[in-house]
């Protein structure tokens, strides 16, 4: 089921936000308390360069946060994707789809998105995330790997975030 849409997060979240990167006391209490009483279920819906990008706000990123993503990664590939024409852009692990938010908001070139993503309790955001784009995009439900084969999908016991490996393969 899809989250409620709110825009920019709500005043709560924005606070704690704040507090924590003023490294002020309680920011984490906040977050903790917020995520405790089900105030962080919903999609936070940012404009990146006209294009709206869904996070769920259980991830805790904030506009700076996705601003700030891959920032020398994105500038590479902007770089050289700019001078092309009729770019298809393979994501492979798209998780949220950020990657290819900031570049089809940055390069005109690019023509069409195939995201591959296995994981899929990221599916939802990340297909809500592809219809936002100006260009047709597909959702491949798979992995990419340097095998061929088949694996077995495992979360980090660190990561809420749903980011996962390859932990064997065959």
């Amino acid at each position: 089921t899809m989250l409620k849409v709110v825009h920019n997060g709500t005043f709560l979240f924005r606070v704690a936000k704040a507090m924590d990167r003023r490294g002020w006391r309680g920011a984490d209490f906040l977050l903790r308390n917020l995520e405790r009483r089900h105030q962080l279920a919903y999609l936070a819906v940012y404009r990146i360069n006209g294009i709206e990008f869904g996070v769920p706000a259980i991830d805790r990123l904030d506009r700076q946060d996705i601003e700030r993503y891959e920032r020398e990664l994105v500038a590479t590939l902007v770089r050289a994707l700019r001078p092309l024409r009729d770019v298809t852009l393979f994501d492979c692990g798209a998780y949220r789809g950020l990657l290819s938010t900031m570049l089809c908001a940055s390069v005109p070139a690019i023509r069409r998105v195939i995201a591959y993503e296995p994981n899929p309790d990221l599916h939802d955001v990340l297909r809500w995330n592809l219809r936002a784009l100006p260009v047709p995009s597909t959702l491949e439900a798979k992995a990419v790997s340097n095998f061929v084969g088949s694996g077995r999908l495992a979360q980090a016991n660190y990561s809420a975030l749903g980011v996962a490996r390859s932990e064997e393969h065959t």
